[in-house]
């Protein structure tokens, strides 16, 4: 069986940090999602950072080559795919350099550029190139939601009559995953308004606004970071309720029943059903589909291009722009 070679550029939370052993269930960085799977080695890793890179080895062994420098990572190795995994200033600057190497496959944190205008000439770059871009829009690979698509693609609890969305912690920063989100489930709306707005994340304002689409509206509140974490997406449907809740971790689904002694009334089930959520193993979801869409020619598990996440950030400028209503 063919093994591919990868390395990770960045060794913070999402690169390594987040997880601490290969024995739990949980996987939440790209490390532990490559070390689990048995089709790829991953061979080396780097942070300008010396206690992270000191970190790194005690967690996942020696065996791993670490590196202070990019660039001499990427002197030294061709990965069939790397992973950029450090702050969002930091991307282009690898993104770049990978360009100018044989390195075919990159997996890049979102957003892989916050100025939409480089984030499109760079996704141009790597297409004429002949590289292939993969944004971690992580809910893209959530079961769940291909579940909650099938449904609705399906129509088959009727029509969507309105859905609410509740993010904190700037629109850029959180607020990117659930327009991405929205855009994943219904596609780009026909006319978009602002609401309000306010700053607690410098640089990244926390927007509240409206999609509009044909026959119903998408309603995001932005809340503040500072009271708590906050990501619930609820789509009510002629025939039911579908709640995204506890931080992605919770999916369920209310469906209409006939009230038990109120002839003619019907309600919300008390009773939901649970969509099962794999948000606890996200990054294995992640590698192990884009290690099998190399492997097997299949770029559907890719799941989201720099295509589809310059569309994210489209929207993201669009807003940002509009004239506030209440502000």
């Amino acid at each position: 069986m063919k093994r591919l070679k990868a390395a990770i550029i960045g060794c913070g939370n999402i690169g390594s940090g987040y997880d601490n052993s290969l024995e739990d269930p949980y996987v939440y960085s790209h490390a532990k999602a490559y070390l689990l799977n048995p089709r790829v080695d991953l061979i080396a890793v780097c942070d300008q950072d010396p206690v992270k890179l000191k970190e790194f080895s005690r967690k996942w062994g020696s065996g791993i080559e670490c590196f202070q420098n990019s660039g001499d990572l990427l002197t030294r190795h061709c990965p069939d795919i790397l992973s950029i995994c450090t702050p969002t200033s930091l991307h282009e600057k690898d993104l770049l350099r990978v360009l100018d190497t044989d390195i075919p496959y990159v997996l890049c944190e979102k957003p892989f550029v916050e100025d939409l205008e480089r984030a499109v000439e760079i996704s141009d770059l790597y297409r004429s190139s002949g590289k292939t871009l993969i944004v971690n829009h992580v809910l893209r690979w959530e079961p769940g939601i291909q579940k909650i698509r099938d449904y609705l693609e399906q129509r088959a609890f009727g029509p969507v009559q309105a859905v609410s969305a509740v993010y904190a912690k700037g629109l850029v920063h959180n607020g990117i995953h659930i327009v991405d989100l929205t855009i994943q489930l219904f596609g780009e709306p026909t006319d978009i308004l602002k609401l309000s707005e306010f700053t607690e994340v410098p640089g990244d304002p926390t927007c509240s606004f409206v999609f509009f689409y044909p026959g119903f509206q998408v309603v995001f509140l932005g809340l503040q970071e500072r009271c708590y974490s906050i990501f619930e997406y609820t789509m009510f449907l002629e025939g039911a309720k579908i709640i995204i809740t506890d931080l992605t971790n919770r999916i369920l689904l209310s469906k209409a029943v006939s009230h038990p002694f109120l002839d003619g009334y019907r309600y919300l089930s008390p009773e939901p059903e649970a969509i099962p959520s794999h948000q606890y193993e996200n990054m294995a979801l992640v590698i192990n589909d884009i290690i099998m869409g190399i492997l097997e020619n299949r770029p559907g598990l890719f799941r989201c291009t720099a295509e589809d996440a310059c569309r994210a950030l489209n929207h993201l400028k669009l807003i940002r722009e509009l004239e506030c209503r209440n502000c």
